[in-house]
């Protein structure tokens, strides 16, 4: 009686064990990541079985069968002096020098996304991924070393070569230079991490699943730059100089003018001819007429001796 006890315990175990092993075999994908499927087993390893693409409903994939998730939608690279938007809870940017030798102080973002093609997307998971755990998606795990060893030294090394260039007057108050500075690095970034990592692993985010040999540049943005204190302070300093100069000449034109005007309306009184003896009568005709339709006018008219006219007031 004992040993058939003991016969159902083991039996019974095993039934869990299987039960456990069947329930670990089965797997849905979410809309936002991509799976690669993995045959496993004690004696043969893990083997690459295929990409199983966002969204797939659960199924069972094997006993002992693993599927290791990554991200499908656009990603991100966020370097910024507030720390709530980076997603590492620190403050982070980069300092790059520029032609005249001033150290600017880089605030970026960069949109990517990983490319999913099923060879290329295994690659990526064999040769880099594994090495950094990265299907660990939580803040500061695998998947965020991977990137900070990756996008962001690329990222840096971009930002540092595109500053040398400039000079931090031209990038700090020009909008033009700006834009240039992200086409220019947007252009190129994708190709200067394909290259140190072997594979078009990463593209922009426009990337479409659908047409996988068409991998197009990442986005990148220059949030803000900042130049260093001091040289803030002489920035200020100067452009408040060159803003009272120009206020000082625009005085001075003005006041030009207005000079040149005078002149203009003096010579004028100079060179009018001389009003004539009815003119003069027709004009104190009319300033008389005025002058007694207004209470208490007074009106002086020239002439030697001078003629005074006064209007009576309504209660006079």
């Amino acid at each position: 009686m004992t040993a058939v006890r003991a016969l159902v315990l083991v039996s019974l175990t095993a039934l869990a064990v299987l039960c456990a092993l069947f329930i670990q075999g089965l797997a849905s994908v979410p809309p936002d990541k991509v799976a690669l499927h993995y045959s496993g087993g004690p004696m043969e390893g893990e083997h690459f079985q295929r990409v199983v693409p966002p969204g797939t409903n659960t199924r069972f994939y094997g006993l002992l069968d693993n599927v290791h998730e990554l991200p499908a939608t656009q990603l991100n690279y966020i370097m910024s002096k507030a720390p709530e938007q980076t997603g590492a809870e620190r403050a982070e940017f980069v300092g790059a020098p520029t032609l005249d030798k001033v150290t600017l102080q880089w605030e970026t973002a960069t949109y990517f996304k990983l490319n999913t093609h099923g060879p290329v997307v295994r690659r990526f998971f064999e040769e880099i991924c594994l090495r950094y755990r990265c299907t660990d998606l939580s803040p500061g795990g695998g998947w965020d070393r991977m990137v900070a060893d990756t996008v962001r030294q690329q990222v840096v090394a971009a930002i540092q070569g595109a500053s040398r260039g400039y000079t931090s007057d031209d990038i700090y108050s020009n909008r033009e230079t700006l834009l240039e500075i992200q086409q220019e690095i947007g252009s190129t970034l994708k190709d200067r991490l394909a290259e140190v990592l072997g594979g078009e692993f990463f593209c922009g985010p426009s990337y479409d699943p659908e047409q996988p040999l068409d991998c197009p540049g990442f986005t990148f943005l220059v949030k803000e730059v900042t130049l260093p204190q001091n040289v803030q302070d002489q920035y200020d300093i100067n452009r408040a100089s060159a803003l009272a100069v120009d206020n000082s000449r625009n005085e001075a034109a003005q006041r030009k003018i207005e000079a040149e005007g005078e002149a203009a309306r003096q010579g004028a009184l100079r060179d009018a001819p001389e009003l004539t003896a009815a003119q003069l009568a027709y004009i104190y005709a009319q300033a008389q007429l005025e002058c007694a339709r207004r209470d208490h006018c007074v009106l002086v008219l020239g002439g030697d001796p001078a003629i005074e006219v006064q209007s009576r007031g309504r209660d006079g």
